[in-house]
C-alpha cells in the first residue's frame, strides 16, 4: 500500500468502487484492511472506519453463501478462516476504541459471525441434497470411502494413494454434476431482535470471543476475551458489555484446573486439605474472572437458574459448572449450564418422545481376531474393553424400549442411515493428530481438522494393528467428518457416552472444530457429549438417571438433575438402586471384582462427588 496517507486514500477509494462494481463480495478490500491495520486506522476518521467495517461485515452472509459452493475442503477452510479473521479484527477495533458501536450492534456481530463452520457445512448438505438426491448420496459414499482410506495415516499405516486418486477423480466428477445445478439459499443477516428471540425466557446468556490486542505483533499474552451478557426475562431483555478478560490468565487457570481434576480419580480416597484448598482457590478465581460480573451483577430478580454459554477457544471445551461460586458451592448446584455454538444456533426446550424410537449402540467388540490383535503393532493405540458400557446400554435400552446393537453387531455402517429421534452410543472416543502434521504450517494448511475427532466401533482393533479393513466392519472408526456424510434426518438428540467427544482442533480464527461441529451441521437439536475420559461406572449411573429424567424434562434439565444426583448419591443409595446386585455384577465380567469391592465401602460415602465423574458431561443445544 502507498505510504502517503492522501494517495493511499485515493487509491483505496478507487479500489473500493472497482470492487463494488466487479467483485460484490469485496474480498480485495477486506484483504487490504486485514494486511494494513495500523495504516487503515490512520487513513480514516472513526466514523468513516465504522461505516466501512460495518458495511463489509453486513455482506458476510453473502460471502458465506459462496463458500457453500467450494468443492475443495482445504480451500473452503482457508477462506472461512479469512472471513473469521476479519470478524475478529472488527471486534478488536471496537474494544481498542478505534470505532464505537452500541451493545445492540455488537450483539448482532457476535450472533451472526461467530462459529460459522457448522452453518456452511449444513447449507452445503441441504443445497446438494435438494438439487439431486441420488447424486448427492453417491457423493457421500465416495467421500466416506476417501475418509476411511485417509484415516490410515492417523494410525501409522500407509495410505492407498492409487485408490485415493481414483476416488478423488470420481468425487470431482460427481461434484461437478451437482455444483452445476446447485443453488444455495442466501444466508441472511439476523437482527438483534431475531437473535434475542431465539433465547428462552428467564435465562442468562454469556458470549465469549477471543481477540488479539495487537495484530501486528500477536503473542499469547496480548490475547483478550470480549464478553457479552444477555439477560432475558418475561419483563424484557438487557444487554451488558462486560470488561475484557485476560485470555492468557484464563488459559493458565483452565489448564491447572483441568489437569488436577482429571488426575483426581479415586472413589474412596480423600484429597489432602492443602490440595483441596488449592483447587478451590483456583476454581473460585476462574469463576470471579469469567462469571461473577455476568451472573451476580445483573440486577434482575428473581435470578434465573438457566445459564447458556457460548465459549471460544479453550472455553469451548471447559466445563463451567465445576467452578466454585462466591457462595462456596459448585456452579452446578446453582445453575443449569448448557452450551451453544452461537446465539443464532440455539434450540431451547428440546423434549424427546421415547415412543417414536431410538437406536442404542454400545459395548462394541473392538477385537474380532484375537490372535491378529495380540501379535499386531500399535500396542499403545489398541482399545480396551468397556465392561460397564454393557450395563449402561442395557439400562438405556430398557428405559427407551429399544433393542441394543452391541458386541459384533455394533458396526459403523449402522450409522449411515438413522431416522429415529434418539441415538445413543456408548464406546471409546478419541482425538487423533496426524503424526506428520506441522502446526506451524498455518491453520488447516495440510490436515483435515474434522478427521481428528472419532469414535470406535466393532473391529476397530483389528484395523488399528493391521490397517486391513473388512467388508462387514470397515475400519471400525467413525470420524466427525464422516458423520457429516450420514443421513440422520429425524434424529433429534445424540448422546455420545464416550471419551473426548466434545474436543477437537482449535484455531484462533475458527475456534473448536470437531465432533460437535458435525452434529451441529447435521441439525441435531440437542447433543450430550464428554470433554474428557469417561468413568464407566459413573457414566452408567448418570445415563440411567438422565433417561429417567427425560420422561418429564427437556434435555438440558434432565442432564442437570442427573449430574446433581450422581454428585450427591451415596453408596447405600446405589446399593438400594440395585447397582451392586449379583446378577448385574456377573453381567459386567472384567470389572466384577472392583464392583464387589465398592459394594463393601461405607454406605454414606459419595463415590462420584469429585468433578471428574460428572463435570465432563455437557449438553449442547
Amino acid at each position: 500500500m502507498v505510504k502517503d496517507a492522501r494517495q493511499s486514500r485515493l487509491w483505496f477509494d478507487r479500489m473500493y468502487e472497482f470492487s463494488q462494481r466487479c467483485f460484490p463480495d469485496m474480498e480485495m478490500v477486506i484483504d487490504v484492511i486485514c494486511d494494513n491495520l495500523s495504516f487503515v486506522r490512520r487513513m480514516f476518521s472513526m466514523q468513516e472506519l465504522k461505516s466501512l467495517l460495518f458495511t463489509l461485515v453486513r455482506i458476510t452472509p453473502m460471502r458465506l453463501t459462496e463458500l457453500v459452493l467450494y468443492q475443495e475442503q482445504k480451500s473452503m477452510f482457508a477462506r472461512m478462516s479469512r472471513i473469521n479473521l476479519f470478524f475478529h479484527i472488527v471486534v478488536s477495533f471496537v474494544y481498542d476504541g478505534s470505532i464505537v458501536c452500541s451493545d445492540v450492534e455488537l450483539l448482532e456481530i457476535f450472533g451472526n459471525l461467530k462459529s460459522i463452520c457448522p452453518d456452511i457445512l449444513s447449507a452445503r448438505r441441504e443445497c446438494l441434497s435438494d438439487c439431486d438426491r441420488k447424486s448427492y448420496e453417491e457423493l457421500c459414499r465416495v467421500e466416506r470411502r476417501i475418509i476411511e482410506l485417509d484415516m490410515a495415516r492417523y494410525f501409522g499405516h500407509e495410505t492407498d494413494k492409487e485408490q485415493l486418486t481414483e476416488l478423488d477423480d470420481r468425487k470431482r466428477s460427481v461434484e461437478n454434476k451437482l455444483y452445476a445445478k446447485a443453488q444455495p439459499k442466501v444466508m441472511g443477516w439476523l437482527s438483534a431482535d431475531e437473535l434475542i428471540g431465539r433465547l428462552p425466557t428467564d435465562c442468562i446468556y454469556i458470549d465469549y470471543l477471543q481477540f488479539v490486542t495487537d495484530y501486528e505483533k500477536p503473542t499469547e499474552k496480548n490475547m483478550r476475551y470480549a464478553v457479552l451478557t444477555v439477560v432475558k426475562t418475561e419483563q424484557g431483555c438487557r444487554i451488558y458489555r462486560q470488561p475484557v478478560i485476560d485470555a492468557y490468565e484464563v488459559r493458565q487457570l483452565c489448564n491447572i484446573i483441568d489437569k488436577r481434576t482429571r488426575g483426581n480419580r479415586s472413589y474412596d480416597r480423600k484429597q489432602s486439605a492443602l490440595g483441596w484448598l488449592y483447587d478451590v482457590s483456583a476454581s473460585r478465581k476462574l469463576y470471579d474472572i469469567l462469571l461473577r460480573a455476568s451472573v451476580e451483577s445483573c440486577h434482575v430478580q428473581p435470578r434465573s437458574d438457566r445459564l447458556i454459554i457460548s465459549g471460544d477457544i479453550e472455553l469451548q471445551s471447559f466445563p463451567f459448572d465445576m467452578l466454585t461460586t462466591s457462595r462456596g458451592s459448585r456452579l452446578l448446584q446453582e445453575f443449569n449450564v448448557c452450551y451453544v455454538n452461537s446465539m443464532r444456533s440455539i434450540h431451547h426446550d428440546v423434549y424427546v418422545n421415547h415412543d417414536e424410537g431410538a437406536l442404542v449402540i454400545g459395548n462394541p467388540q473392538f477385537t474380532l481376531d484375537k490372535e491378529k490383535v495380540l501379535s499386531g503393532e500399535n500396542e499403545e493405540k489398541k482399545l480396551s474393553v468397556l465392561p460397564l458400557s454393557k450395563v449402561e446400554v442395557q439400562t438405556v435400552a430398557d428405559f427407551l424400549g429399544a433393542g441394543i446393537k452391541q458386541k459384533i453387531a455394533a458396526r459403523k455402517n449402522l450409522l449411515e442411515e438413522v431416522h429415529v429421534p434418539i441415538l445413543h452410543i456408548a464406546t471409546h472416543g478419541d482425538f487423533r493428530q496426524d503424526e506428520h502434521f506441522d502446526p506451524s504450517a498455518g491453520p488447516f494448511e495440510y490436515d483435515y481438522p474434522m478427521r481428528h475427532s472419532c469414535i470406535f466401533l466393532a473391529g476397530a482393533n483389528d484395523w488399528i494393528v493391521s490397517g486391513e479393513e473388512t467388508d462387514h466392519y470397515g475400519n471400525g472408526v467413525v470420524s466427525a467428518e464422516e458423520i457429516c456424510t450420514y443421513d440422520w434426518d429425524g434424529v433429534k438428540m445424540v448422546v455420545l457416552s464416550a471419551c473426548l467427544t466434545n474436543t477437537g482442533d482449535i484455531s484462533y480464527t475458527d475456534g473448536l472444530i470437531g465432533m460437535h461441529t458435525a452434529l451441529c451441521a447435521q441439525g441435531i437439536s440437542a447433543c450430550v457429549m464428554s470433554l474428557w475420559e469417561v468413568d464407566d461406572f459413573a457414566a452408567a449411573v448418570l445415563m440411567s438417571r438422565f433417561y429417567q429424567n427425560l420422561r418429564t424434562m427437556e434435555v438440558t434439565s434432565a442432564l442437570w438433575e442427573a449430574k446433581k444426583y450422581i454428585m450427591t448419591v451415596t453408596n447405600g443409595e446405589l446399593a438400594d438402586a440395585g447397582w451392586y446386585g449379583e446378577q448385574r455384577i456377573r453381567r459386567i465380567g472384567l470389572a466384577a471384582d472392583e464392583m464387589r469391592r465398592l459394594s463393601q465401602l461405607p454406605a454414606g460415602i459419595r463415590l462420584f462427588e469429585k468433578p471428574v465423574y460428572w463435570a465432563g458431561f455437557v449438553a449442547e443445544i
